[in-house]
């Protein structure tokens, strides 16, 4: 639905320790708090707040950058591991093969499409820490906009790009 009041962000206790807070400056004492919610917590939360937004007879896109490798993988893990299905009409666009097929003003191909690059290739400007969920989500926004406008990329045509869940074998993501 857009704008601020469709926007939903939080710490998670993951449970263990978190590693690399120097990219993205979430340290374990963070999220070891009691009003942290775990994973499992939180699930019933986020199908509360998506399913009260989706329009009907429509589906869920959820757009991420590596999410075919990071964030669905993920996702699936944390459902998974809470015993909870993950809803079937939920789709997944990947922005990253997306961002490959851009070309540079050089008329080659961009040399990085990392969501920082593609940042700073649409001088997006970084309001905030990035790494940092909201932020991460913001700069995507912007730059999912302009992919799609420089590719010429439709809504359907981004539908057509979307897996499901069921598209990938259930396994554990990387650490």
């Amino acid at each position: 639905m857009g704008g601020k009041n469709s926007t939903i962000q939080t710490l998670i206790n993951p449970e263990r320790e978190i590693k690399n807070a120097y990219v993205h400056g979430i340290s374990s004492s963070m999220v070891c708090k009691p009003d942290i919610p775990r994973f499992r917590e939180f699930i019933p939360i986020l199908l509360q707040y998506v399913l009260s937004r989706q329009m009907a007879d429509k589906p869920v896109l959820w757009v991420a950058h590596n999410g075919r490798s990071f964030d669905v993988p993920f996702l699936m893990y944390e459902f998974q591991r809470s015993k909870i299905e993950m809803p079937g009409d939920w789709l997944f666009v990947d922005t990253l093969p997306i961002a490959r097929q851009l070309i540079g003003s050089d008329g080659q191909k961009l040399k990085s499409v990392s969501l920082d690059n593609l940042r700073e290739h649409y001088k997006i400007p970084l309001a905030g820490s990035a790494h940092r969920a909201m932020q991460d989500v913001i700069t995507l926004c912007y730059v999912l906009q302009k992919l799609a406008f420089e590719l010429k990329l439709t809504v359907p045509q981004l539908l057509e790009r979307s897996f499901r869940v069921s598209d990938l074998a259930t396994s554990r993501p990387g650490k």
